[in-house]
């Protein structure tokens, strides 16, 4: 398995790693290479105390709450007066601001 870390400097001296799917596990160390080392076992600990289960998601069924909102303006008889004024405000808004000298 392959997972992605992130190794930077820390405190003064010292070198932190942590994962990026993980970032509540976390290791220092004097160089890079102890730092990786203390994660790996750090790492090692965390998964001793559970297991990796995989989850399948189906992103495009879950329902997007925006549309429901939609469909309720749909048939509003001022939703045609209230995307003119919008359009207005976005080209006013677009104008470069003119800075003083």
């Amino acid at each position: 398995m392959i997972i992605y870390m992130l190794v930077e400097p820390g405190q003064v001296g010292m070198y932190s790693a942590s994962l990026v799917a993980w970032p509540d596990v976390r290791a220092e160390g004097a160089t890079e290479e102890e730092a990786i080392r203390l994660l790996q076992t750090a790492l090692a600990a965390r998964l001793g105390k559970g297991k990796l289960v995989p989850l399948e998601f189906d992103a495009t069924a879950s329902a997007n709450p925006w549309l429901a909102l939609a469909d309720a303006l749909k048939e509003n008889p001022l939703l045609d007066e209230v995307n003119q004024e919008i359009v207005a405000y976005r080209a006013v808004s677009a104008d470069p601001v003119e800075k003083p000298v």
